[in-house]
């Protein structure tokens, strides 16, 4: 939050009386999109500033690209093929940005955002999604298991608290129809008119635990 303050209107006396009424405050909004692997949030948050992001005026920044481009990771985790993120140097980059954002990646809840949707997916659908992209048998399992157990859910909720969380079901959305979703939580979150998108998109809505007997059970190799 930044005052904004005119040097000359402050010099009068006017302009002080003026300014003790009319002071703007500019607030910079930053919405995260986190979520499992696998719950789409790279397509919809895509989908969304496509559709949305002129009207809404929120740029889309990529955190995971952020990491790599600008070398804010620690080092190269060869197993899971990614870089490990210096959530530390992560953080002071998204804290600079002084324009409306919408932060998506699967670490973006950790970033001190303003408010945090997290995007879902039943685990069985999301073995399927991460099959046909090509992901390895230990990962599959990996996410799905975690996504059972609101892995990213629960951070979520202990980082920013319940009443900055929103919860998505993707399962069975098109990445158009999770986009809207996102818009109405966004159009939500900068009118102020909350009440309602926290009574449809409430926290803790979704139990996917007996899902853990199947993924057990199933063999995600075929």
């Amino acid at each position: 939050m930044r005052l904004l303050l005119d040097a000359q209107t402050c010099s009068s006396s006017y302009g002080r009386a003026v300014l003790l009424l009319t002071c703007l405050l500019e607030v910079v909004m930053k919405i995260a999109v986190t979520g499992t692997p696998g719950t789409g949030k790279t397509s919809a948050c895509r989908a969304f500033v496509r559709t949305y992001g002129d009207t809404l005026r929120l740029k889309l920044v990529e955190l995971n690209r952020v990491v790599e481009e600008q070398r804010l990771y620690e080092g190269f985790d060869e197993e899971r093929g990614c870089y490990i993120a210096d959530l530390n140097k992560l953080r002071n980059f998204v804290e600079a940005m002084n324009e409306d954002v919408l932060l998506e990646s699967h670490l973006a809840h950790l970033v001190a955002p303003d408010y945090v949707i997290v995007l879902r997916a039943d685990p069985l659908v999301l073995v399927e999604r991460l099959r046909n992209e090509g992901f390895p048998e230990r990962k599959i399992r990996e996410n799905a298991e975690a996504e059972a157990l609101d892995v990213i859910l629960v951070e979520a909720l202990e980082a920013c608290g319940d009443d900055r969380v929103f919860e998505v079901d993707t399962s069975r959305k098109s990445v158009e129809e999770v986009a809207a979703c996102i818009r109405e939580i966004v159009e939500a979150v900068k009118s102020g008119k909350l009440d309602e998108v926290r009574k449809k998109y409430k926290p803790g809505r979704l139990d996917w635990s007996h899902r853990l007997e199947a993924l057990n059970k199933s063999d995600l190799r075929h």
